[in-house]
């Protein structure tokens, strides 16, 4: 009697420590689906294409741009609402933003492993700060939000104004 109430205790210890660790493994295999972006901002200098004046298309002057690369390294699509920049303790919506010819006046959705890059003139940046009373060094970042109102930030980034030495 005494060997098969240890044999029932053992097998129900068993069944629990069982049905513990399934729920564990759902619970991780769960949080990676979770939406997640990744966001990182840049300047780069931009030879574009232009036509000269025999109609040839040749590289332009080299031009700086700010750029916003947002990826989605995530299992889930992802719907990005809007694209802003932080500072001074608050996200303000920069105007000129342009975004692989999408339109940025809808939601952009990011399917798993897909990116998008948010880019605009340096100068027309720096002027638009500048117009927010940010002048010098501004330390700023880029906040994605997504359709859920999740926000995702880049890491700081100092950007020097155009009228500062």
């Amino acid at each position: 009697m005494k060997a098969n109430a240890t044999l029932e205790f053992v097998v129900n210890l068993v069944g629990i420590g069982g049905f513990l660790l399934s729920l564990l493994a759902l619970y991780f295999a769960r949080l990676d689906k979770r939406p997640r972006l990744s966001v990182s901002v840049s300047v780069l200098e931009v030879e574009d294409e232009i036509m000269d004046e025999r109609g040839q298309m040749v590289l332009g002057p080299p031009e700086k741009h700010f750029f916003v690369d947002i990826s989605n390294p995530g299992e889930k699509r992802v719907k990005v609402n809007s694209v802003l920049l932080r500072f001074d303790g608050e996200n303000h919506h920069f105007p000129h933003f342009q975004a692989d010819g999408r339109k940025l006046d809808r939601a952009i959705y990011l399917p798993p492993g897909d990116n998008v890059v948010y880019h605009a003139f340096y100068d027309e940046l720096t002027d638009w700060l500048e117009a927010q009373r940010q002048s010098g060094k501004v330390k700023l970042r880029a906040v994605a939000i997504d359709g859920i109102g999740k926000q995702y930030k880049s890491s700081v980034f100092r950007l020097q104004s155009s009228n500062s030495p």
